[in-house]
């Protein structure tokens, strides 16, 4: 099951992360986009294949160990998809080039990441407190709602870290052929990703 959802989060990877870059620098966006970005997908397997290996490692550890690992790891490296859509890079080269981002951002990044997350858990609570007094057909609905929202809050949250990216570092080629050339003064030369 771990592997499944793996391969299908890998496969769209690549296209969701573009869509995040792109709309960044203010470039359109199409459906199409999600075959044209389906050559990531094998970096992407190797990322969430690495991260389901690393929760298995922990699992015997406890789950807090399990939970602190994944908040850790979801900060130090909420850059990688972004780097490897924008710079082209394999696994070793996104996941330091993450840590250097988030490393120079630490207080934007965490700030963006417990933003959506307290919106999230805002917006879940009705849902949770209906399950016990609320008829089953209300509480499928709500769920369908929750859904939807969730789903948008995982595109802003991605376009606002494709945002802080493009701030940070510059958004080289927002996963076209071509080079875009949002690189802020300086970048070159002191952050290289």
């Amino acid at each position: 099951e771990a592997g499944v959802t793996a391969a299908l989060t890998a496969l769209f990877a690549g296209a969701f992360a573009a869509y995040a870059l792109r709309r960044a620098v203010g470039l359109p966006v199409r459906y199409t986009m999600l075959a044209d970005h389906m050559r990531f997908f094998p970096t992407f397997l190797l990322l969430e294949g690495l991260a389901i290996v690393a929760l298995l490692v922990l699992r015997p550890l406890g789950p807090m160990a399990v939970l602190t690992a994944w908040v850790v790891g979801s900060v130090a490296f909420a850059f990688t998809d972004l780097i490897v859509v924008d710079r082209g890079a394999g696994v070793g080269e996104a996941l330091r080039g993450s840590l250097r981002v988030v490393g120079a951002n630490l207080g934007q990044t965490v700030l963006l990441l417990v933003t959506v997350s307290a919106l999230s858990f805002l917006l879940n609570a009705p849902l949770l407190l209906s399950l016990r007094y609320l008829p089953p057909a209300v509480v499928a609905v709500l769920g369908l709602v929750a859904g939807l929202v969730a789903i948008l809050l995982r595109a802003l949250l991605s376009v606002a870290l494709a945002c802080a990216f493009r701030d940070a570092v510059g958004i080289r080629t927002a996963g076209g052929e071509l080079p875009h050339g949002t690189e802020p003064a300086g970048a070159a030369a002191s952050t290289r990703t």
